[in-house]
């Protein structure tokens, strides 16, 4: 037996080892709360910005570092 939810997008799964359960997802709060990279893409929406700034405030100390570790 497998599951009807994948099967309508040819995945199949065996039955029992997929679970879909509200109370595994984290609210948007308790994400904000909990994730710092989260809430800056919160405040200034999600973009390059919000990444720069939680580079950051994780300790990057120049434009090189925050280079590198954003990607651009």
């Amino acid at each position: 037996m497998v599951s009807q939810h994948l099967k309508a997008i040819n995945i199949l799964v065996p039955e029992g080892n997929t679970r879909i359960r509200e109370d595994d997802v984290l609210t948007a709060d308790e994400l904000v709360s909990i994730n710092l990279q989260y809430r800056n893409r919160m405040i200034s929406g999600a973009n390059w910005r919000a990444e720069i700034i939680t580079c950051i405030m994780n300790g990057a100390e120049n434009a090189n570092q925050v280079a590198n570790e954003v990607g651009f």
